[in-house]
């Protein structure tokens, strides 16, 4: 169990993976026995650890933080854990190997329905669990040693990288999505945008040459970036907000560092010195840059805003860090055309061949603007904490003007985004206060002209 001080805090707060509203940090193998150290963020301290997640090597958490996978490299299995009382309760065996399946990599996707486990040696293989019976479901078999794997936060889809290239798997048919990505490279490192429009990973020539931070458009299958950073990149992560990508290098010309790339320009704009830099991790406010170092039980935090201002090391670390992992924030999935939102006005329910759902409603903003305008309000949303949701709306605009204003009302606050055109769909993120979110209407703005908005879907994250 955890200690007491640990417990009483987190119950108090009614939170399984927060303390008191602020999302903890977990550090695999920086315990007892190997176990993950539990990290208050705020202090960066050191204030408990899960001690059933003994041999803890990698972890991933559920959306809701309530339980933990953590890849025991010793018994070559799964542990799953639950957060709050720090018990196993469940041992997933991987498939059997000799000597040994020298699991490489975890990962969770699909809304915490599958977790994904990449197997090196003689199987070759990415193994997928069932995170609701906590069994093996299927198998899938690239035929290579997967040295880095991550994967999509909502769909099947799921990204391995490998000595010599980098490729996608749907777990739904077990077979190949995109594809080839990319050939003649290693890649040790990949990370999705927040968005899921783009993969960026790292690229490291198999002769020992430079590396590569690359840019893949999901969206049209192709690379749109290519960056020299240097050799031998490692760990990689994007920040929540998707601006900026952080790598890290081990050894490089000052014993090890780490730099900070603007996903807008495409350019490094920080840099640090971290000796023995290995795995990263963004916290989810965007504040922190946290790095676990290979040659103690170090892990230092960065000032996210600038790397180069002073760092702070994390205190009350047991052993090394081989791993870094926040829980990710859930992603609610709301449709335009579900029962219980009210449409007002000419919005309508209209069919819609490549929507989420076969559906989507048309007519938002006509044929008035403001509150005279037709509207479209979401009831029954889930609220998320008390730190900033982000909103995706995804939608069609087919006017010939530049932009359409749209208007946001929710939790006593109006937001106004403006939608580009887009005859087959696109999406927009904004931020909105993450507190007691239940209802969002989306209306025309007054003053401007009469609009005609089509929107699919909305997700709060």
């Amino acid at each position: 169990m955890r200690s007491i001080t640990t417990a009483v805090i987190i119950l108090a707060c009614a939170w399984t993976s927060t303390l008191c509203g602020h999302p903890l940090l977990y550090v695999p193998g920086a315990g007892p026995n190997n176990t993950p150290s539990i990290v208050d963020p705020t202090s960066n301290t050191t204030i408990g650890f899960l001690h059933s997640g003994t041999n803890a090597y990698r972890i991933v958490l559920t959306p809701d933080g309530s339980r933990a996978y953590a890849l025991d490299l010793i018994d070559d299995s799964v542990n799953v854990i639950d957060v709050l009382s720090d018990t196993r309760i469940a041992t997933i065996a991987l498939p059997a190997c000799i000597p040994t399946c020298l699991p490489t990599a975890i990962a969770i996707g699909n809304n915490g329905v599958q977790v994904y486990v990449a197997i090196g040696a003689a199987l070759n293989s990415i193994v997928v669990i069932d995170t609701n019976s906590n069994t093996l479901a299927t198998q899938l078999n690239p035929g290579t040693t997967p040295l880095s794997l991550t994967a999509s936060p909502i769909s099947t889809q799921v990204y391995f990288g490998w000595a010599a290239g980098l490729a996608s798997f749907d777990t739904n048919c077990g077979c190949s999505g995109t594809g080839a990505l990319l050939k003649t490279y290693e890649v040790p490192g990949l990370a999705l945008s927040p968005d899921e429009s783009r993969l960026y990973f790292l690229a490291q020539s198999t002769e020992g040459g430079s590396g590569f931070l690359m840019t893949f458009d999901l969206t049209t299958s192709s690379i749109t970036n290519s960056l020299l950073i240097g050799n031998n990149p490692s760990g990689i992560a994007v920040s929540q907000d998707g601006k900026k990508v952080y790598v890290s290098f081990p050894l490089g010309p000052f014993g090890g560092n780490i730099i900070a790339v603007d996903t807008l320009t495409n350019q490094v704009i920080g840099s640090a010195l971290a000796p023995g830099a290995a795995t990263i991790a963004v916290s989810p406010d965007n504040a922190k840059v946290y790095v676990s170092v290979n040659t103690g039980p170090y892990v230092t935090a960065f000032n996210a805003t600038d790397l180069g201002s002073p760092s702070m090391g994390i205190t009350g670390l047991l052993g090394i860090a081989t791993d870094l992992a926040f829980v990710s924030r859930e992603i609610f999935t709301y449709e335009a055309e579900a029962p219980g939102n009210v449409l007002s006005g000419k919005a309508q329910v209209v069919s819609c061949a490549d929507c989420s759902a076969g559906f989507a409603v048309s007519g938002i903003g006509e044929p008035g603007a403001g509150p005279t305008g037709s509207a479209l309000t979401f009831n029954g949303l889930t609220a998320v904490g008390t730190y900033p949701a982000k909103l995706s709306i995804y939608y069609r605009n087919a006017s010939t003007r530049p932009s359409i204003p749209i208007s946001i009302i929710g939790n006593g606050t109006t937001s106004i985004v403006n939608l580009a055109p887009a005859f087959t769909g696109s999406s927009v993120d904004i931020t909105i206060p993450g507190d007691n979110i239940s209802t969002l209407t989306f209306t025309g703005v007054q003053g401007s002209p009469s609009s005609s908005i089509t929107i699919d879907r909305i997700t709060i994250q």
